[in-house]
């Protein structure tokens, strides 16, 4: 603990020391990999059980106040920090909505202070509408709550009793983490410590880490220390990296796409600007391969092989993280990169058909849900596709959507048949934020045969606030009566009914398949479930050499990734194709929903699948 020269206050230790290790990080070394879970600490090191004063600070109605109407009347007051657009924050919301609404009346005062500078005040407003939170809010705009709480994510929260002593900070629960949640909360941190404070008792637990987004350290521009750590005096910035000359040019490549107004990503990250108040998350995900999306396909891309469309390469990825550790020099703007408008509807203008799943209903908070939606189509003759564009009807809402095709005659599959015992069942495409769009190499198309029905399992997560969700999927396709000069051709190997055991750390399943007519892979999309941890596509032998086609050592079950070939890959007629995955259905895998069960086969968020998706070019189109 310390006291800021000539302020009066008292400013809460910053250690995220595990409380088995007490071990304090040494000056210069690597910040430490993000906790994206929930985890007991000492309190005692945080300023739990200490009294600390709260600086005066101004709500978003513009209002002055001060510690003294904070607290008058009040037995217990909690601090919450939040973020509009961190998805954690976003996912606690409505539940701290609920416990102002069940606290309030008996003497809790609440608080949302945000530190966020990017965050405007229309966007804060527009989150408490949707939220329903009543409780004062406080834009931190110049940094003193910051200064005084130390906070370490935007979801850290903290009980004060009446006498303004520290008596709880951590989570609200146990069930989101960054990127990871669990079927429900298994423990009620800030209600038991309000039940306690308010019982004038002591909180069996002092503190929690709180997964969320990291919050810049307040005394510097830049605050890169992981978890509002003790703060550092930035490095200079890489030689001749700017924000304009340099990072702006990494950003559009790899993060815009989805990080830009009305995009998918929960905030924008076209500008200098919007980078104010999220450089230490943004450090932290990019330094431990969260983003952008990636199934840790470093060695396959470097052994020859695989383009996917968000890799960063080494060097700006050094680059990256060595600005955003500096003192963030902006450059000259007419450096920036050239001005790129995404597109906000389709990708390639108005396919020639859209097929649109019903819609499904989410409610304000919960976990992962899933549905399975039957699309008919009403083709009354094959058509040959060009191009797939799959998108959610509002961006932001979807996790990730897979949408198969079901042959004429056969019964499409409910809830949660398994797919491996469907006849012809392909893979037509797959949807996750930034992936979705597919468009064939020219002169090549893919079959859609008449009759067919598509199938798209929905996997969307409760954001705040009661919506509708649906999937529309556009079909660009050859004029009727034209053929392809080349047929692109689809089989997809999917597991059979299989069980993981709770506990198992290190499961591989495994299944076969056989391309008979052989061509050249076109593109390979590999699918598992939460507890999925790697995954290897051989080339099995029979007509061919025994290879590794494929090497993921990092699958994350959220990114739908479509590898394409970066040369020539071709498949004789009769090659044998083995997929396997390595599954963790340990109590340590953070993106286990069910520690402590075992996680049978299935399309539910709660159950396992292995499978992927190959297209491949066939030198001419068939007649089938």
């Amino acid at each position: 603990m310390a006291s800021l020269a000539g302020s009066g206050l008292v400013v809460l230790s910053c250690s995220t020391t595990r409380v088995e290790s007490g071990a304090k990080r040494a000056e210069g070394s690597p910040p430490p990999a993000l906790d994206r879970v929930t985890m007991v600490q000492e309190g005692a090191p945080l300023g739990v059980g200490r009294v600390h004063s709260l600086p005066a600070f101004t709500s978003i109605d513009g209002v002055r106040v001060d510690a003294a109407s904070v607290m008058r009347g009040k037995s217990a007051v909690v601090l919450a920090m939040t973020s509009r657009g961190c998805p954690v924050s976003q996912k606690y919301a409505p539940r701290m909505a609920a416990i102002e609404r069940e606290y309030a009346p008996r003497g809790v005062a609440f608080v949302h202070v945000n530190t966020v500078a990017a965050e405007s005040d229309a966007e804060i407003r527009e989150q408490i509408r949707e939220t329903g939170l009543r409780g004062m809010y406080a834009p931190d705009r110049d940094r003193a709550l910051a200064r005084a709480l130390r906070p370490r994510t935007t979801s850290e929260v903290y009980v004060f009793d009446a006498t303004w002593t520290l008596r709880y900070r951590g989570a609200l629960d146990d069930q989101f983490g960054v990127g990871v949640a669990l079927e429900a909360p298994r423990r009620h941190f800030l209600q038991d410590a309000i039940n306690a404070v308010l019982q004038k008792q002591t909180p069996t637990v002092a503190a929690t880490w709180a997964p969320g987004c990291l919050v810049d350290a307040p005394d510097s521009a830049t605050g890169m220390l992981a978890g509002g750590g003790p703060t550092a005096k930035p490095k200079p910035a890489p030689a001749g990296v700017t924000y304009y000359g340099r990072i702006a040019h990494i950003l559009d490549a790899h993060c815009v796409e989805c990080h830009r107004t009305n995009g998918p990503g929960p905030f924008n990250l076209a500008s200098a600007t919007s980078i104010e108040g999220r450089a230490a998350m943004i450090a932290a995900v990019v330094r431990d391969g969260l983003m952008p999306p990636s199934h840790g396909e470093e060695q396959s891309r470097k052994a020859g092989g695989w383009r996917a469309p968000t890799s960063m390469n080494e060097r700006d990825r050094v680059d990256l993280l060595g600005w955003l550790a500096s003192d963030r020099p902006v450059g000259n703007p007419a450096e920036g990169p050239r001005p790129n408008p995404r597109a906000q509807g389709w990708t390639l203008g108005t396919p020639d058909q859209v097929l649109m799943t019903q819609t499904m209903r989410l409610p304000a908070e919960g976990a992962l849900m899933h549905q399975r939606l039957a699309i008919p189509t009403s083709l009354a003759t094959d058509q040959w596709i060009t191009a797939i564009d799959v998108r959610p009807m509002k961006q932001g809402t979807i996790q990730h959507a897979i949408a198969w095709v079901v042959p004429a005659g056969v019964t499409a599959p409910r809830g949660e048949d398994d797919l491996s015992t469907v006849p012809g069942v392909e893979l037509l495409a797959a949807y996750s934020p930034g992936h979705g769009f597919v468009q064939y190499p020219p002169g090549s198309a893919r079959k859609f045969g008449a009759g067919s029905t598509v199938v798209v399992d929905v996997y969307a997560r409760p954001m705040g606030k009661v919506m509708g969700v649906a999937v529309r999927i556009g079909l660009h396709m050859l004029p009727v009566g034209e053929t392809p000069v080349r047929e692109v051709r689809a089989l997809a190997l999917i597991a059979r009914e299989f069980e993981i055991e709770a506990g198992k750390a290190s499961e591989v399943r495994r299944v076969e398949g056989r391309v008979d007519e052989g061509g050249v892979v076109l593109s390979l999309t590999p699918g598992m479930g939460p507890r999925g941890r790697g995954v290897r596509l051989m080339r099995a032998g029979g007509s061919g050499e025994a290879a590794t086609l494929l090497s993921l050592d990092r699958y994350d079950w959220r990114w739908q990734i479509r590898y394409e070939p970066a040369g020539e890959m071709a498949l004789a007629p009769g090659s044998k194709l083995a997929l396997e995955g390595v599954f963790d259905n340990s109590e340590t895998n953070p993106s286990n929903p069910t520690p402590g069960r075992s996680a049978k086969s299935g399309a539910a968020p709660t159950e396992e699948s292995l499978w992927v998706g190959v297209e491949y070019l066939v030198g001419s189109a068939s007649r089938r």
